[in-house]
């Protein structure tokens, strides 16, 4: 980078940290720290990031930028006794939301590429809907879902996809040449999924997730055909429903259910329908999974459970890169989360004293496999091209889940915090990834 470049980012950087340090002074000065207050201070920082694809040629002065806002922000946090830090933060609550918001934004700078649309439309966003919503929310919200750390509500999660659309459909008609009916549906698809990701965020995650997931989503859409576009939102939309509609059969929190919204927008948009459908049918199908006795028990699981399940899934679409090359694998992975759902519990049958415990265990476990297997591999069935290979992987899938499922059960222990504790979801997703990896080695 040119010394004059560099003098450049370094006066703008200058200039925007004065400005922010010039906002923050007045406010404590003038207002009193409230919600009101920090959510107007997210505003206007995130208004004035959109100044930066005019300010800086390159991502090196916003990376430098954002780190040192970080930690001018952290180390306020850290002291707490800055008169600023009421403005800035809300006491009692956890957060990285002061961290998160300058690395969303430089991510999103970096890696829009130098689309100016792709960066100024989700750092808009996070910068209005997120800030409207909440304010909204507070002041209207009476339907109230869970979160990891506390909970939103529906009346602020609509106001932000609202927000989210006409942000979305100013800046993309502004920076855009496309034709208006693809605008409208690229705004929209982009609003849907930004909507989903704030609302599976908690402690201050959304000012990461937002930006950067709806960037990628509209490095996806944005080169569609408008055909495209219409079956691309016709999908995230139906998606959107589907999962809140069936939220009622699944055992998860509110944010949770967005969070799946978020994993099916991803197994989309990487891998296609045929990804998109088996964690579909896996979330329809998952709580008829468990044993009858625990059929009613209140919605519990958190996020922790759906990305334990994400995770290894993720891995799989990654690796494929839009083929079906791993989708045997992934299917498997999905189908051992399953039999570890529906066995998980047998610890707590009433046959611990009996004194063929371990073959009623084997038992269980070999029915709980062959119940996941066919949720998951007859579907696989009819949306792949079979040969003689992929039928001898099929019937070969149960040996794998069972190998999986049957070391996950044999390795935990079943307590009163079981059924959310880290270490269960961690174990799940280990057991998962180790079933997936016998599948792809049995077919090498």
């Amino acid at each position: 980078m040119a010394i004059s470049s560099i003098l450049n980012a370094l006066a703008a950087s200058v200039l925007i940290l004065s400005v922010l340090a010039l906002l923050l002074w007045l406010l404590s000065k003038f207002t009193k720290p409230s919600e009101s207050s920090r959510k107007l201070v997210h505003m206007i920082m995130g208004l004035a990031c959109l100044s930066f694809p005019w300010l800086f040629n390159s991502p090196t002065p916003v990376i430098v930028l954002s780190i040192v806002i970080s930690i001018l922000l952290s180390g306020l946090k850290l002291s707490q006794q800055s008169k600023l830090y009421p403005v800035l933060f809300s006491v009692g609550r956890r957060s990285i939301g002061e961290v998160c918001f300058p690395l969303g934004v430089s991510l999103t700078f970096v890696l829009c590429n130098g689309v100016v649309a792709h960066y100024i439309a989700p750092v808009a966003i996070l910068a209005l809907a997120d800030s409207l919503s909440a304010l909204i929310g507070m002041k209207f919200g009476s339907k109230f879902y869970k979160v990891v750390n506390g909970s939103k509500t529906l009346e602020g999660s609509l106001a932000f996809f609202v927000t989210a659309s006409l942000t979305a459909f100013i800046t993309l008609s502004l920076f855009s040449a496309a034709s208006l009916p693809h605008i409208i549906m690229v705004a929209l698809i982009a609003a849907v999924a930004a909507t989903a990701f704030e609302g599976m965020s908690w402690g201050g995650l959304d000012n990461l997730f937002v930006p950067v997931g709806t960037l990628l989503v509209l490095a996806q859409v944005d080169g569609q055909s408008e055909i495209q576009l219409t079956h691309t939102l016709t999908i995230f939309v139906g998606v959107f429903l589907l999962i809140l509609a069936l939220k009622r059969l699944s055992t998860l929190e509110g944010g949770a259910a967005l969070a799946v919204v978020g994993y099916m927008y991803v197994c989309y948009m990487l891998g296609g329908l045929a990804w998109l459908l088996l964690p579909v049918v896996f979330y329809a199908s998952y709580r008829r999974l468990m044993p009858k006795r625990f059929a009613k028990i209140v919605s519990t699981h958190s996020i922790f459970g759906v990305l334990s399940v994400a995770s290894v899934g993720i891995f799989w679409l990654l690796a494929s890169h839009k083929s079906d090359v791993y989708i045997y694998p992934y299917a498997t992975a999905l189908a051992t989360h399953g039999a570890i759902i529906a066995s998980a519990h047998i610890h707590l049958n009433a046959f611990d004293d009996c004194a063929n415990w371990d073959k009623l265990k084997i038992y269980s476990i070999a029915c709980s496999v062959l119940k996941s297997w066919s949720v998951i591999f007859i579907p696989l069935v009819f949306i792949t091209d079979l040969s003689a290979d992929h039928i001898v992987q099929i019937f070969l899938a149960p040996i794998w889940i069972f190998v999986a499922t049957a070391l996950f059960v044999t390795t935990t222990k079943v307590g009163p915090n079981f059924r959310n504790s880290s270490s269960r979801w961690v174990k799940q997703g280990a057991c998962a990834a180790i079933g997936s990896a016998l599948a792809l080695v049995s077919t090498l």
